[in-house]
Formats: C-alpha cells, sequence, structure tokens
C-alpha cells in the first residue's frame, strides 16, 4: 500500500495474548510465524519501506515488541512516547 524505497527484513513479537489472533490472519504475502514455548509468536515478513507497518505495530499497543530492524523499533517507540505526551497533559 504505502512503499519506500528501502527493503526491510522485519521481525516483531506477538504477546501469547495477541499470537493467535495474529497467526489466523493473512497479513502479508512474506509472512512467517514462529511460534516460541511460552505461547507468543515471532512473526518475519519483508517489506517495501516502514511508514505502513509502523502503523500496525501500534494498533497492537503492548502487543507487539520490534526486534529488528532497529531503524523500524525506533521510529514506533518516537511514535508511542508522542502519544503518551499527547495524553499526560
Amino acid at each position: 500500500m504505502i512503499r519506500g524505497d528501502k527493503r526491510y527484513e522485519v521481525e516483531l513479537l506477538f504477546d501469547a495474548e495477541f499470537a493467535e489472533t495474529v497467526a489466523d490472519t493473512h497479513w502479508h504475502r512474506t509472512q512467517e510465524f514462529i511460534w516460541r514455548d511460552d505461547g507468543s509468536i515471532l512473526f518475519r515478513c519483508t517489506v517495501d519501506g516502514l511508514d505502513e507497518i509502523i502503523w500496525w505495530i501500534l494498533s497492537m499497543g503492548p502487543h507487539c515488541v520490534v526486534k529488528r530492524p532497529k531503524e523500524l523499533a525506533e521510529r514506533v517507540k518516537q511514535l508511542a512516547a508522542a502519544v503518551m505526551t499527547k495524553y499526560s497533559k
């Protein structure tokens, strides 16, 4: 949908509470899931740009942690901090 200029290998960790919901949906043509012993899943995909996936990650709230790339984790962290600032006033 929103393509960027650079390709990224993305890894996201979803906690056990959201793992089944995420795994039950076809989100991306390159998606891959790795189930972990604690019930969480590692979601992997390859995306062309980060703008679109950032909003999807943020919609998952505290149930999703960006494992890679570092650039994506930093952008999500900055946006989450900006949201927190708006609600703390």
